[in-house]
C-alpha cells in the first residue's frame, strides 16, 4: 500500500511539473530562455515548499498562515516591510494546498514584477476568514489587496498566471477566484467550500510576531 501510494503521488507530481513547464513555455517563450528558467524555477520551488510543509503533517493538513508567509518570503526581504498578513491561524486539508500555493505564488510574482511590490511604497494585504455560505455550509474567503503601487489596468493578453488563478481554484477546489484591476491596486478574492473540518486558532498576543501583521519572511526549502 505504501509503494502504491508513493507511485501515485510521484506520478501526480511529475504531471504537475510537466504541466507547469508546458504552460510556462507558452507564456514566457517570447521573452527568451532566461525568462522561462526563472519563472519555471520559481513555480517548482513553490511546489517544493508546499511538499515540505505537508510532509511535516504526514500529508494531512497545512497551516494557511505559514503557507502565505513562506510564499511571500520568497520575495527575499520585501515581505517583512511591504506585506500585511492576517493573524488568524487556520489548518486546511492537504488537498487544498497545491491550488492555493500556486495561486498565491502567481499573485506575489505579479505584484513584484508589475504591481504594488514593484515600487518601494507599495503594500499588499492578505487576510482570510471561515464563514457560512448561502446554504449554511462552511467556506474559506481569502482576500489579496494591493495598494500604493503603480496604477493598474486589465492586461491586453491573458498570461499563464492569470489563467492559473482563475482556473485552478474553480477546477481543483470547486470555488471561485475573482480578480479585479482597481485603480488603487489589484484585488483578488478566493472563495472555497470547506467540506472537511478545519481548525481555527485565534490570534495569540503571546506568540512571536503577533500584532505585527507579518509571518516569518524566510522560505523554508
Amino acid at each position: 500500500m505504501m509503494v502504491m501510494e508513493l507511485d501515485h503521488r510521484v506520478k501526480n507530481n511529475l504531471a504537475a511539473v510537466l504541466s507547469l513547464a508546458q504552460q510556462t513555455i507558452a507564456s514566457a517563450a517570447h521573452r527568451g530562455a532566461g525568462a522561462f528558467y526563472e519563472e519555471f524555477s520559481e513555480r517548482v520551488r513553490t511546489l517544493a515548499r508546499l511538499h515540505n510543509t505537508l510532509a511535516q503533517t504526514h500529508w494531512e493538513v497545512f497551516e494557511l498562515r505559514e503557507m502565505v508567509g513562506q510564499t511571500l518570503g520568497a520575495l527575499r526581504g520585501r515581505a517583512d516591510r511591504s506585506v500585511e498578513i492576517g493573524e488568524k491561524e487556520m489548518k486546511l486539508p492537504a488537498r487544498m494546498g497545491s491550488s492555493l500555493a500556486m495561486t498565491l505564488h502567481e499573485l506575489a510574482s505579479n505584484a513584484v514584477r508589475h504591481g504594488a511590490l514593484s515600487v518601494p511604497e507599495g503594500k499588499v494585504k492578505v487576510e482570510w476568514a471561515q464563514e457560512k455560505d448561502e446554504r449554511g455550509g462552511d467556506q474559506l474567503r481569502l482576500r489579496w489587496q494591493e495598494r500604493d503601487g503603480p496604477e493598474v489596468a486589465p492586461p491586453r493578453r491573458r498570461g499563464f498566471g492569470l489563467s492559473l488563478i482563475e482556473g485552478s481554484v474553480p477546477h481543483e477546489l470547486g470555488g471561485t477566484a475573482e480578480v479585479t484591476w482597481e485603480k488603487a491596486g489589484l484585488r483578488c478574492e478566493l472563495v472555497v467550500p470547506l467540506d472537511e473540518p478545519v481548525t481555527v486558532v485565534p490570534p495569540n498576543s503571546d506568540r512571536p510576531g503577533a500584532g505585527t501583521g507579518g509571518a516569518d519572511p524566510r522560505p523554508r526549502e
